[in-house]
């Protein structure tokens, strides 16, 4: 038995990886659906993909914006990423590969219909700021992700119609009880 159920995790995994938008993080894989939105956690610098109806979820580590003034791009503004009700509305290609990693993809946030800089994108050293002892505090308030990430936004964003809900928020996010799911179709095992 124990060989039938590695066998299915394995095969379960190289399939999880073909299909286009799907990621696993170890218990289940996520499968972009219309009606999704995202809600991020700007206190625990977690972002969190829900279904419509709540009933489901998929999490993920975020970086967000200082907690102090700076000064960027001509402005000198509070740079701790703001809690609102936002809409990613287009992607844009930017030309710095260090601040919008090696891809240079931009998801765009609009606050009440009006394009804003804020977004969510990569980072040169992402892997590197969301797991060193400076904290997730460190962008100049745009979400930065990992680039697996970044592509399953994207891909929520295009299933979408290209208007994807994001909640940034500075007050604990209610999790609904989560699903433990298969990867592609539900799990059975067959006998020695």
């Amino acid at each position: 038995m124990k060989k039938w159920f590695l066998t299915f995790v394995l095969v379960s995994f190289v399939l999880v990886s073909l299909v286009p938008g799907a990621v696993s993080d170890g218990e289940m894989s996520w499968m972009p659906k219309k009606g999704d939105y995202i809600t991020v956690d700007l206190e625990n610098s977690q972002g969190y993909i829900f279904r419509e109806d709540q009933s489901d979820y998929f999490s993920f580590p975020v970086v967000t914006g200082q907690k102090r003034n700076v000064y960027y791009i001509g402005k000198y503004y509070y740079a701790a990423t703001p809690a609102k009700e936002w809409y990613i509305r287009s992607k844009n290609i930017q030309s710095d590969r260090i601040t919008y990693a090696q891809s240079g993809e931009f998801l765009r946030l609009y606050h009440q219909g009006e394009r804003t800089h804020y977004g969510f994108h990569g980072h040169r050293d992402a892997e590197v700021m969301m797991t060193d002892d400076l904290g997730r505090f460190r962008s100049m308030g745009c979400v930065i992700v990992r680039d697996d990430i970044l592509d399953l936004l994207e891909e929520e964003y295009l299933v979408n119609d290209q208007n994807l809900k994001v909640v940034t928020t500075r007050t604990e996010v209610d999790l609904p009880k989560r699903r433990l799911a298969s990867t592609i179709w539900p799990f059975w095992v067959v006998g020695n």
